[in-house]
């Protein structure tokens, strides 16, 4: 018995077909049933309860899976210690972040990396996500954290949590704040077209919530009369802030507010939330586990969050 059978056995488990399974390992669909055969028989066990319709783990079978998952589990996290191992004589990790995010996101990063006693320099490199995009193909960043979509097809990437787009209101603009509120009651959310004659405050075009917010307008049939365009979601926030017109933002920015002086307004689009990824090379894969740091990063960031709405 090796490490292959052992992931055979998980994965007909887990898909319950064998035909699905030798689809996934990439093995043909005979191989796959010889070498479950070849394993029972060395066994002195059934695994699985075969039929034309469907197969089904058997209680020595599930027994097997158990211990084999850990297995499979150990020797995962060690390779990735190994790997992690090569990668740590660079000494310096890259990292890309998406203007405004930074402020939002790197605590949140350090603390995993302390929590795994990695010892690195920490390089970030801040900028507009298509800049970081090249750079990350080019190997001059190890990986990126920035907004959905990406435009390289070389690049890999991993959700790390969804923002929802939110409406910005200042208190003093009452006429806004009226109609919003009304049409938060009666649709759960503010169509922006209902704002069409209030100025906002946007991203310069080109940048990708803009093009969100341009096709939100395009699908309500008007334009936005826009008084401002800024390259950065902060400046856009302290402009609405200090009342100078109405504006769209992701909520993870929005939260970091303090100002008592905004009301926030879900938006009534289909289009009205955004994924925020980790994005890199593929050849960091051979000494991190980006799926797992993904998902480290969205535990400690939901966790923070948890911590700070109970206070």
């Amino acid at each position: 018995m090796d490490i292959k059978d052992m992931e055979y056995v998980v994965t007909i488990a887990k898909l319950k077909s064998f035909s699905k399974a030798a689809a996934t390992l990439y093995v043909s669909q005979p191989a796959l049933s010889q070498a479950i055969k070849r394993l029972e028989n060395k066994l002195n066990i059934e695994l699985f309860y075969r039929d034309k319709i469907k197969v089904e783990v058997t209680e020595a079978g599930a027994e097997f899976i158990k211990e084999a998952e850990e297995i499979l589990k150990s020797i995962s996290q060690l390779e990735n210690k190994m790997k992690l191992l090569q990668y740590k004589k660079k000494k310096i990790l890259s990292i890309g972040i998406s203007w405004s995010y930074g402020r939002h996101f790197m605590a949140d990063i350090l603390k995993i990396f302390k929590q795994k006693e990695w010892d690195y320099s920490i390089k970030v490199i801040e900028g507009e996500s298509r800049f970081l995009e090249g750079q990350i193909e080019q190997g001059n960043v190890d990986f990126g954290i920035f907004p959905a979509p990406i435009y390289n097809s070389n690049l890999i990437s991993y959700p790390l949590l969804e923002e929802k787009l939110l409406l910005a209101i200042h208190s003093d603009n009452i006429k806004a704040l009226t109609i919003a509120r009304e049409q938060e009651i009666i649709q759960h959310g503010v169509s922006l077209s209902a704002l069409s004659d209030f100025p906002f405050i946007l991203m310069k075009k080109g940048f990708k919530l803009r093009n969100i917010v341009n096709h939100i307008c395009y699908n309500q049939n008007f334009s936005p009369i826009v008084l401002v365009e800024s390259e950065n979601l902060n400046t856009c926030l302290s402009l609405v802030e200090n009342n100078y017109g109405i504006t769209i933002l992701p909520d993870i920015v929005l939260n970091k507010s303090n100002s008592k002086q905004l009301e926030f307004f879900p938006i009534k689009d289909n289009y009205n939330s955004r994924f925020l990824l980790l994005v890199a090379n593929s050849s960091i894969l051979k000494y991190i586990d980006l799926a797992q740091l993904a998902e480290e990063f969205s535990n400690i960031y939901f966790k923070n969050q948890q911590v700070k709405n109970n206070l």
